[in-house]
């Protein structure tokens, strides 16, 4: 069951949020969900976005990501691909696919005008001591 909550699509820049609608299309009917600094910021309205992070339990083949974009005519250019990770830019928005296997500690929530998922924020502050703690780079404290 996903929660609903107040969104503050202002943060988004009019690229996001002119491909958003594709993307809710492509990722319909599958486990991906928004998190990282934009899901926060979509939440609580505190900074500007520049990219979508995305997460799964398990990315998988990312052939099945792609196929999924190419049909609905999104194109897209892969900047890298490891284990479980993906790295594309969609015009001047880079985004990641992620295959994040922990389990969530709260519903996601429910942002019914594009039918995508967000990270609650107590998932998206533990996804951000991860990444500290295991990268620490500026980006992850924001």
């Amino acid at each position: 069951m996903s929660g609903e909550a107040v969104i503050h699509i202002d943060i988004l820049s009019d690229a996001q949020k002119k491909v958003l609608p594709a993307l809710g299309k492509a990722l319909a009917n599958t486990d991906f969900y928004l998190a990282g600094g934009t899901a926060l910021a979509l939440q609580v309205g505190h900074r500007q976005s520049m990219d979508f992070d995305w997460f799964i339990p398990k990315l998988g083949d990312p052939e099945i990501l792609f196929n999924r974009l190419k049909s609905l005519d999104i194109a897209f250019e892969i900047q890298s691909i490891s284990f479980e990770t993906v790295y594309l830019s969609i015009g001047t928005i880079q985004m990641s696919f992620i295959g994040y296997e922990y389990p969530m500690l709260q519903p996601k929530v429910l942002w019914t005008e594009f039918g995508v998922h967000l990270a609650g924020m107590n998932d998206i502050a533990c996804m951000k001591l991860s990444a500290i703690a295991s990268r620490g780079s500026r980006k992850d404290f924001f």
